[in-house]
């Protein structure tokens, strides 16, 4: 498969917009963190409308290395063209960063919190010849990387892509729609927390209450391996439109394709009162 990662992936001359509705999340943060997670979105929202234009439900992601605020993985809906029900956008993101046409330039920074980044044609991760010119080495992302980066992806992935990233252990996903019939991370179930297996009421029944922690108004199991976090609500309602654009043309690869053309684009969205609150965000 041919590299979707483009050459313009680093943050650069961020225009924000003052007529973006930002998530609850948003309070907590600079205006510097939340432009930069508005860039990030916006290049998963690209990979959406490329998607819409060759008649694939217009779902788009990228994986972002936070470290060095630069994308390294991009990836949309590809069920229709391979007829693979699995090619979600999440699985063709992680492809591409596996696959070796993934190993890209660093800028010279070949170290993130977990360690060093491996160099292509080093022995060891924490090799620094000083024959190494600055710029010149590269990032060799693989499986265990996947912990250290970070999914903005413009629908809540499904119950499939999310516990996927949960077997990876993705470091966090943000998101803009709440995906109310298959959500994996909220909108259905939280595959994010013990994968998806908690149950309080369940719990409390069984007297394991002190497995459970408060966040909120909730109550979540301990930490498990490969439990992430999740912000939802960015870009939210350009992230509904593309959806909804797809949703009123005409499906020629469907088994019985319905006759839409009596139907309207709505462009009107309605403000997300709860990131986790559950509605037809697709209209």
């Amino acid at each position: 498969m041919e590299s979707l990662i483009a050459g313009s992936d680093t943050i650069s001359n961020i225009d924000a917009s003052s007529q973006i509705n930002y998530p609850p999340d948003a309070n907590y943060m600079t205006q510097d963190e939340i432009d930069t997670h508005i860039f990030f979105m916006r290049e998963a929202l690209a990979m959406a409308n490329l998607a819409l234009n060759t008649n694939e439900t217009p779902v788009g992601c990228v994986l972002v290395d936070p470290v060095l605020k630069k994308v390294v993985a991009r990836g949309m809906n590809a069920t229709n063209r391979s007829y693979n029900g699995t090619r979600h956008a999440e699985f063709i993101a992680i492809d591409e960063l596996l696959s070796s046409s993934s190993k890209m330039d660093c800028g010279g920074a070949n170290e993130n919190k977990h360690g060093k980044r491996k160099r292509e044609g080093g022995d060891n991760e924490g090799d620094n010849d000083k024959g190494d010119a600055i710029g010149s080495t590269r990032c060799d992302y693989g499986p265990e990387d996947l912990k250290s980066l970070d999914l903005y992806v413009t629908i809540e992935p499904c119950i499939m892509c999310a516990s996927l990233l949960q077997q990876f252990g993705i470091r966090k996903v943000w998101y803009g729609a709440v995906n109310d019939k298959f959500g994996g991370n909220g909108g259905v179930l939280n595959i994010h927390r013990g994968n998806g297996i908690f149950d309080s009421n369940d719990a409390a029944e069984d007297g394991e209450e002190d497995n459970k922690k408060e966040k909120g108004d909730e109550e979540w199991p301990e930490k498990q391996e490969g439990d992430y976090e999740v912000s939802g609500g960015w870009l939210r309602e350009e992230a509904i439109v593309i959806l909804r654009r797809f949703y009123v043309q005409e499906n020629g690869r469907a088994p019985e394709p319905r006759n839409k053309k009596e139907r309207i684009l709505k462009l009107d969205v309605e403000p997300m009162i709860d990131p986790g609150a559950k509605g037809d965000e697709s209209g």
